[in-house]
């Protein structure tokens, strides 16, 4: 396997930006390794998103890539590692270091360009103490707190949080598309059940009654002002149509991401349809040409990144009030969510009897391979033929 990476470098060694900051192209033949290191190689760049980090831990086996090398004949990859660059020894380069060597000052600050006003002075006032000592919480916001943050933590261990939303993928002349996922529906269900705890604000600690509670407690902290301003993403996100899908530039949708999940969580998954959800649901449909793949994808895509923006605020609170419950040794009396290491520990039926069915195929191989003799072969040899004679 050939495979080649272009990174970014900062030449410490330079004085004036443009000549500091360049790109060059790496290459690694894997056909040159040893077994076991190629093997490693080669399992991190097959994993799906084999762009990311991991191969850093493999930077020191790349090498200059000639510029006269055409295109290898053989299996080729070639791409980017996200959020990494190096200085001209081949050296990372932490992000806190990048602006200082740019501008000089060492108190320089690097800021996405697609950052907002709260970002920026969150990011300018990072260092200024987070108070818990001083603070004290009223009971009821206690408990409003911790069931928020017990709920927030299990919102983040769900498998469609793990594995992500999946992907659009195209076939029939891109005429036809479908959407492909690992998690299932029921996992998806599952999700939307932790979701909507913090989406709906009838209930007691949705995500905009714990921003409020947490807010006037840190009133006028940088943490407070950062916390409102990413909620206030997040309800933006839900009043804009959907972005996540394939044909965002050229299709134009008339309804909100807020419409879509609702019109998909409550017709589909949570509870019996009322007419004017299904009504909903069928405005939706047909503004993507009445194909429910596509707007099931999109409302999978739209529920992991509402997922992730109500998440870029409610981990900071969760955060500081678990932390304010160490320091002032405070445990809140709140149900735990339903998940004990007793929940899903048993066998399916199905689990059940495919355990006990390889058991006896392992168990018959071995008497039919006594009867032959033992062959060296071993029982393994014999299986495909009790499988045969059990089934």
């Amino acid at each position: 396997m050939y495979l080649s990476v272009a990174i970014h470098y900062l030449k410490r060694s330079a004085t004036e930006f443009p000549q500091r900051f360049k790109k060059r192209n790496l290459c690694l033949d894997t056909n040159t390794l040893d077994p076991a290191v190629k093997s490693a190689v080669e399992f991190v760049v097959s994993l799906p998103n084999y762009g990311g980090r991991e191969l850093l831990r493999f930077r020191h086996l790349f090498k200059a890539e000639p510029t006269d090398r055409g295109f290898p004949d053989d299996d080729w990859k070639m791409f980017a590692i996200d959020n990494y660059i190096e200085d001209e020894h081949g050296k990372e380069i932490g992000p806190d270091e990048i602006p200082q060597l740019i501008t000089g000052h060492s108190n320089a600050v690097l800021i996405p360009g697609s950052a907002k006003s709260h970002d920026i002075e969150y990011a300018l006032n990072s260092n200024v103490p987070v108070p818990y000592g001083s603070i004290s919480i009223a009971e009821d916001k206690i408990r409003l707190l911790a069931i928020f943050s017990r709920d927030m933590r299990e919102l983040l261990s769900t498998q469609l949080i793990k594995e992500g939303p999946g992907s659009f993928q195209f076939s029939e002349g891109r005429e036809k598309v479908q959407h492909i996922t690992a998690v299932t529906g029921d996992q998806i269900r599952a999700h939307l059940m932790v979701f909507r705890r913090l989406y709906m604000k009838t209930e007691v600690a949705c995500l905009t009654e714990a921003k409020a509670a947490f807010c006037e407690l840190l009133v006028d902290h940088p943490l407070a002002d950062f916390v409102k301003g990413r909620t206030d993403d997040y309800l933006e996100h839900l009043e804009q149509p959907p972005k996540n899908h394939p044909h965002s530039r050229s299709m134009h949708l008339g309804f909100s991401t807020k419409k879509l999940i609702d019109a998909v969580m409550y017709t589909k998954y949570l509870h019996q349809p009322k007419a004017d959800r299904e009504r909903h649901y069928q405005e939706c449909l047909d503004q993507v040409g009445n194909d429910e793949v596509y707007l099931h994808g999109m409302f999978v895509c739209e529920l992991f990144m509402l997922s992730f923006s109500m998440s870029n605020a409610g981990l900071m609170i969760a955060s500081w009030f678990e932390n304010w419950c160490k320091y002032h040794q405070v445990t809140p009396s709140v149900i735990s969510s339903a998940d004990h290491h007793g929940i899903g520990a048993g066998e399916t039926k199905e689990q059940h009897r495919s355990r006990l069915f390889h058991e006896k195929v392992g168990q018959l191989a071995r008497v039919l391979w006594d009867e032959a003799g033992r062959p060296e072969s071993g029982p393994v040899s014999f299986s495909a033929e009790a499988m045969n004679q059990l089934l």
